[in-house]
């Protein structure tokens, strides 16, 4: 793929996501560059994307260090506060690994995850490389 088809992507899905989103809004995202290129905030713990999830660090010491736990994860997509979530189309980017191990995410808490995902949010846009999920 060329580079100008992803920059031509990553455009798009920014350009859908500002236009859905007020100024400010939270977004949960393993793609922070989707919120950064449309001037959203990045859910605290997800500022590294796809290597911001760990399984292995206690949640006190996780959120010290800005990392997400699955828990809180959870907790953000239930609770209301975010406006967006972007996902990667690559299925492994999706919180699949925890760090700093990169082991696979268990498959309970990526069970979780998706009933969470399945129960409050729509995907709302899609192209090549990214998923736009808003409330449903």
């Amino acid at each position: 793929r060329r580079s100008s088809d992803l920059l031509e992507d990553l455009a798009r899905a920014a350009a859908f996501l500002r236009a859905r989103t007020k100024p400010g809004a939270l977004v949960a995202t393993t793609v922070p560059e989707v919120a950064i290129e449309a001037d959203r905030e990045v859910l605290p713990g997800l500022d590294m994307g796809k290597f911001g999830l760990t399984e292995e660090i206690p949640e006190d010491r996780a959120l010290r260090l800005k990392m997400a736990t699955p828990a809180s994860l959870e907790q953000a997509f239930r609770g209301g506060q975010i406006s967006a979530i972007v996902l990667s189309q690559s299925r492994n980017w999706n919180f699949g690994w925890s760090a700093p191990s990169l082991k696979s995410t268990s498959p309970a808490a990526l069970a979780r995850l998706r009933r969470a995902l399945d129960d409050g949010w729509r995907v709302a846009y899609a192209n090549d490389r990214y998923l736009v999920l808003l409330p449903r």
